[in-house]
């Protein structure tokens, strides 16, 4: 369903190697990041090394793949949940919850592998809102088909931010 400008290569960037991942990247001066499990997964205990692996250590190895391509502007997705951490370190947020520690490591992480041969952008972004063809909203079962499960839907007090597909791919831009 992409636009026939658009060439498409498929590619696993958890089982491929880094040599592999320079390979694809060479010939190309920026790159955007936007694979991994994000909050909405609840993986089997310990968390830690489940998003430590995917979040922090396949991305690095990405990074470092572009870095030796010569890509020269990389963007990751993160989190807003990193930039709580930062806003309120009495919360412990990093500390407490392994998803949150490990997209504040991916960021750390992602600056080092730089190693001031490539500019790195780290979007740490709220839930994201949009569609694409040929697939179903990944909040359409998170979010629509609870309501209409729930004789209530209880809206606690507090809140939270979203933002629209759109935005997010020219904020990556």
């Amino acid at each position: 369903w992409y636009p026939k400008e658009i060439a498409v290569q498929y590619g696993d960037v958890f089982t491929m190697s880094e040599e592999a991942l320079t390979k694809v990247l060479t010939g190309y001066d920026a790159m955007v990041y936007s694979v991994g499990p994000d909050d909405r997964v609840t993986p089997p205990a310990p968390a830690y090394e489940f998003f430590q692996e995917r979040l922090v250590g396949h991305c690095s190895k990405v990074f470092r793949a572009a870095r030796k391509a010569g890509v020269k502007r990389a963007v990751v997705y993160n989190s807003y949940f990193a930039a709580f951490d930062r806003l309120y370190p009495e919360k412990r947020l990093a500390e407490l919850h392994p998803y949150i520690r490990c997209r504040v490591e991916q960021a750390a992480r992602l600056i080092e592998e730089s190693e001031g041969q490539m500019d790195v952008m780290v979007l740490e972004l709220p839930y994201i809102f949009g569609s694409m063809p040929q697939r179903t909203p990944i909040w359409k079962e998170v979010f629509l088909e609870r309501f209409f499960r729930m004789p209530v839907v209880f809206f606690p007090k507090g809140g939270t931010t979203m933002i629209h597909v759109k935005s997010v791919g020219e904020a990556g831009v």
